[in-house]
C-alpha cells in the first residue's frame, strides 16, 4: 500500500508586491509533488493553441527523482519475509525508504540538455526524464543554481530529441497570451493558457531575479515547466504559484528568459554560475536620504559601502554616490542594480552614471566576477554579532539624542570594532531623542557626518551646530558601521 501526499516549499514574498496578500493567509509555494511509498480556465484565443500546442509538447517532459532516506527506528526491524521491504530495503538490503518527486522541463538542444527547477532534483539520488512519447531516460545533472532556482540535466539518446529555444522576456507585456505546458499533479502533458498579469515582481527575499507573473494554471508539478508566448518561444519557466490552499487560485509566477539564459548557458560550460561583481553596497534612496545627498527622490539608489580594492573603488565609484543608470540602463530599485550586475560578464566594461554632490557624473568601470565566499560580503565583513546594550539616559544638550565616546583600543575591542574602521561609539539612544526609532543602537561607530570623517565625539557635535545653522531644514547624513555593515541615517536635528 502506498499513500500519496504533498510537500511545498514556502518562501516569504516581497514586501513591496505582496503585503496585502498577507492579510488574506496566502503563502507562496514551491510546485513539485511528493509521493511517499510506506504510508472554471481563461479564455481562450480567438483560433485556439492546438497547433502550437502539438508543435510544442513533444519537447516537454516528466521529471521523476528517487531519494534514499533513513527509516525511523520502527520500520528498520521489519521480518524478512514482509512485502512492505521491496519499499524500503536498497540494493545492499539496508533499511531506507525511497520518496519520489515529480517536475516538469524542456529540452533545449537536441542532444538532450534539459532545464528544470533546482528545487525540483534537489537532494535527488536518481533522476529520470519521460518524454511525451513514454521514452524513459536517465538523467545525470550538468549544474544547479539555488540563486535563480534552475538545473540543468542531460540524457543519452540514440536519436535528436524535439526541442524548443528561449524567447525575450523583455519584451513581454502585461496581457499578452501565454501557454504553459507541464506535469501538474504528475498527471503529464497538461497544457493551461492565460495572459502576463504583471511583471518584475519580487517574491524571494534572496537572490537576483524577479518575476512574471501569470493567471495562467499552473499547480504543484509543473515546476519547472516552460511559460510559452504566441510564437512559441519560451519566455518564462514556471516556477511558485500564490494559494492559500497549495493549489492554483490564478496567480503564478514564472523565471524570466532573460534571467535564465545566461544563468542555464553558464550551467552547461562550467556547471556553475558566473556572476559579475562590483564591490559595492547599496541602500534604497529614502526621501530624507535623498535630500542629504542632493539627488531627487526618484534618482535611483545610494552606494553605502565599497570594498577596498574591488572594481567598483578601482572604477572611481564612492560611497554616498547615487547609482542613476548601469550598462545603459536606468536604475530604479535596489534589485534592479543587483540583477543587472550579477547577469553582466565578468571582465566586461560598463558605464555606470551617477549623481555625486548633486552633479551627474559618468565613470567606466570593469565588472568582476562574484566569488562563492565573496556572496553577502562587503569591506567590512567578519566583524562579531551585536551585543545588546541597554539604553541610559543622555545629557540633554546633545542634539543628535546619542551618547558618543571615543574610540579607544578598550573600546573597540568590547564592541568588536574591526581595526579598518575608525570613528565615534554610540554608548547609548536616548529614548525620545533625534536618533531615537531610526535604527541606530548601542556599539555602533558614527564613520563619518554630512560626507566628513569623524574621530571624536566633539567632531560630530561642531556638524550638527552646522546643520542646525543652515536654511536647508537643519538635516545630518550618518554613515554608520553596524555588526559588520555600514548604513546611512538622515537626522533632522532642526530647532524644534
Amino acid at each position: 500500500m502506498f499513500s500519496i501526499g504533498e510537500t511545498t516549499r514556502q518562501v516569504q514574498a516581497s514586501r513591496n508586491d505582496l503585503s496585502s496578500l498577507r492579510g488574506a493567509g496566502l503563502v507562496v509555494v514551491a510546485l513539485s509533488l511528493l509521493v511517499f511509498f510506506g504510508g472554471a480556465g481563461p479564455a481562450r484565443a480567438a483560433d485556439g493553441f492546438g497547433n502550437l500546442v502539438h508543435r510544442l509538447s513533444p519537447a516537454v517532459v516528466n521529471i521523476t527523482i528517487r531519494q534514499k532516506q533513513s527509516l525511523p527506528e520502527k520500520f528498520r526491524s521489519l521480518p524478512e519475509d514482509s512485502p512492505l521491504r521491496e519499499f524500503f530495503d536498497d540494493e545492499e538490503g539496508e533499511g531506507r525508504a525511497m520518496t519520489s518527486a515529480l517536475g516538469s522541463g524542456f529540452v533545449i538542444d537536441p542532444s538532450g540538455v534539459i532545464v528544470t527547477n533546482n528545487h525540483v532534483i534537489d537532494g535527488a539520488d536518481e533522476i529520470s526524464v519521460v518524454f511525451a512519447d513514454g521514452e524513459t531516460l536517465d538523467a545525470t545533472l550538468l549544474g544547479h543554481d539555488e540563486n535563480t532556482d534552475l538545473a540543468v540535466l542531460k540524457v543519452d539518446s540514440s536519436h535528436p530529441l524535439p526541442s524548443v529555444h528561449f524567447g525575450n522576456s523583455d519584451d513581454l507585456r502585461v496581457g499578452d497570451w501565454v501557454v504553459a505546458i507541464g506535469n501538474p499533479f504528475g498527471l503529464g502533458g497538461s497544457v493551461t493558457s492565460g495572459i502576463v498579469s504583471a511583471l518584475h515582481r519580487a517574491i524571494y527575499t534572496r537572490g537576483y531575479t524577479d518575476f512574471i507573473q501569470t493567471d495562467a494554471a499552473i499547480n504543484k508539478g509543473n515546476s519547472g515547466g516552460p511559460l510559452f508566448d504566441m510564437q512559441g518561444h519560451v519566455i518564462g519557466i514556471n516556477t511558485a504559484i500564490i494559494s492559500p490552499s497549495g493549489d492554483t487560485v490564478g496567480i503564478g509566477f514564472a523565471l524570466p528568459s532573460s534571467t535564465a539564459k545566461a544563468v542555464v548557458d553558464d550551467l552547461i560550460h562550467f556547471g556553475e554560475v558566473h556572476r559579475g561583481w562590483l564591490g559595492v553596497r547599496v541602500l534604497p534612496l529614502t526621501r530624507d536620504l535623498a535630500h542629504a545627498l542632493q539627488a531627487p527622490p526618484d534618482a535611483g539608489v545610494a552606494i553605502a559601502n565599497v570594498m577596498v580594492h574591488g572594481p567598483a573603488q578601482e572604477g572611481g565609484l564612492r560611497v554616498g554616490d547615487v547609482v542613476t543608470s548601469y550598462d545603459g540602463m536606468p536604475v530604479g530599485e535596489v534589485r534592479d542594480l543587483l540583477r543587472r550586475i550579477a547577469e553582466t560578464r565578468a571582465r566586461k566594461r560598463v558605464e555606470v552614471g551617477i549623481l555625486r554632490g548633486g552633479k551627474p557624473i559618468s565613470v567606466r568601470l570593469t565588472v568582476g566576477e562574484l566569488q562563492r565566499d565573496e556572496a553577502g560580503k562587503d569591506e567590512t565583513d567578519g566583524a562579531a554579532p551585536e551585543k545588546k546594550t541597554k539604553r541610559k539616559p543622555v545629557v540633554p544638550d546633545e542634539m543628535l539624542g546619542l551618547d558618543l565616546v571615543s574610540l579607544t583600543p578598550e573600546v573597540r575591542s568590547a564592541h568588536h570594532v574591526p581595526l579598518q574602521v575608525n570613528g565615534v561609539v554610540v554608548a547609548a539612544v536616548a529614548n525620545g531623542g533625534a536618533a531615537d526609532g531610526k535604527g541606530i543602537r548601542a556599539g555602533d561607530v558614527i564613520v563619518e557626518v554630512n560626507r566628513e570623517a569623524v574621530d571624536e565625539p566633539d567632531d560630530v557635535r561642531r556638524a550638527v551646530r552646522e546643520a542646525r545653522r543652515r536654511a536647508d531644514g537643519g538635516k545630518v547624513l550618518l554613515r554608520i558601521y553596524s555588526n559588520g555593515r555600514t548604513r546611512f541615517f538622515a537626522i533632522d536635528v532642526s530647532p524644534s
